[in-house]
């Protein structure tokens, strides 16, 4: 691994807005809701080879109560997204478990991509789902990090 980097591992990546920041309540608004974000186009980040999607959480959950995630990133030739398909995807996995008196908890769950079969438009498509039917709530903010690119950014 080069000196550079090591020192500037900035150079070597990009980010870009995944998807509006999501607010649910358990048994409510946005529970168990798919959103879907919005269209990126590869292309203008450099024809990336991989990505992370990176989704930041923050939530507060009864004791023994879960927050839930499912997410995929759809592909497609359109830049309004309207040929999308299915590429790759992560069933509903438990991402967070309340402690005893509930918590405030934040964290961050990644979603590892390869892209080398991707076209040209991707999207994310993520569902969240609290467990409880009470008073627990979550904001999900999911965002693209892209890497592998033929020509830095």
């Amino acid at each position: 691994m080069g000196m550079s980097l090591r020192k500037n591992i900035g150079a070597y990546l990009h980010a870009a807005y995944a998807a509006v920041a999501t607010a649910l309540t358990a048994a409510g608004t946005g529970d168990n809701t798919a959103v879907t974000g919005s269209v990126v186009d590869r292309f203008a980040a450099g024809s990336p080879l991989s990505c992370s999607v990176l989704y930041a959480i923050a939530a507060t959950i009864a004791n023994t109560k879960t927050l839930s995630l499912a997410y995929k990133i759809q592909h497609g030739t359109k830049s309004d997204g309207s040929d999308m398909a299915d590429y790759a995807a992560v069933a509903s996995t438990v991402v967070m478990t309340g402690n005893a008196g509930g918590t405030a908890q934040t964290g961050i769950v990644k979603h590892d991509v390869d892209l080398t079969g991707a076209l040209q438009y991707i999207r994310v498509v993520f569902t969240p789902d609290l467990s409880a039917t009470g008073v627990d709530t979550a904001t999900v903010s999911p965002v693209f990090v892209f890497g592998g690119m033929a020509e830095l950014p």
